[in-house]
């Protein structure tokens, strides 16, 4: 529609969560850091809350760039699976089998041993293992359980798999009630993301404009800002709806 016309080269508020276009705020920054340095320690759980929009899925995304080759990864994207569906959606991504309707017919125990030896054999070469449970506060309590129980895989030195729990803030709730004790003592690290204040509003702006059209030209007046910060209450999705609009 319009990218033509002010010469941008990419969307500049596109709502993908492209890692490319992550505002690093003071809280994102920091976020980021210490959920990197969770996985770079092998921490066996991690968790990372915010309400909607505020760019839970983007920072999980720069984080898995991150990176090294030496961690191989997982991305569990629906909620709503069972304890044994998550089990072949992590063999799956992990790559130890083709298609996870290949074991359809196998029993949890196996699934939990057929892994169990995958991450062995990363743990023999130095390797690592990280999986991302996006959409966390919609999970069963018997798919928590079965995190917890995967987490408790490992060697005499350390973890064999790490989890980072992505949710909500209803997330956090739900992992302070008695049933989930034992599994919110196991979290190593807890991250929280929050709106951007007025200031940081305009600095996203600028900065996905000039991740668009490589100048840093705002094209929104202070009056303007002032207003999407109003609206938006700061919110990022939020904040492309509304610059895209205009």
């Amino acid at each position: 529609m319009y990218e033509d016309y002010y010469r941008f080269r990419r969307q500049p508020f596109s709502p993908t969560p492209d890692p490319e276009f992550l505002y690093k705020s003071a809280i994102h920054q920091k976020a980021l850091e210490e959920l990197l340095r969770g996985v770079r320690r092998r921490e066996g759980m991690l968790l990372l809350t915010g309400d909607v929009g505020t760019g839970k899925t983007t920072t999980t995304r720069a984080l898995l760039g991150l990176l090294g080759r030496d961690v191989f990864t997982a991305l569990v994207i629906d909620p709503f699976v069972t304890a044994d569906e998550l089990l072949r959606v992590l063999l799956q991504d992990f790559g130890v089998v083709s298609d996870s309707r290949l074991m359809k017919d196998v029993d949890r125990q196996m699934l939990v041993d057929t892994l169990n030896r995958f991450l062995l054999s990363l743990s023999s070469v130095g390797a690592s293992a990280l999986a991302v449970v996006d959409e966390a506060q919609n999970l069963k309590p018997a798919v928590l359980e079965q995190l917890r129980v995967l987490t408790t895989l490992e060697t005499d030195q350390q973890k064999l798999l790490q989890i980072l729990l992505v949710g909500q803030p209803e997330l956090r709730t739900m992992l302070e009630t008695p049933e989930m004790r034992p599994l919110n003592q196991r979290i190593g690290r807890r991250c929280a993301l929050s709106p951007l204040n007025r200031d940081e509003v305009e600095s996203y702006v600028a900065f996905r404009i000039g991740m668009a059209r490589g100048d840093r030209e705002t094209m929104f007046s202070a009056g303007a800002l002032d207003l999407v910060y109003k609206f938006s209450g700061g919110v990022p999705r939020q904040i492309n709806k509304i610059c895209d609009r205009s």
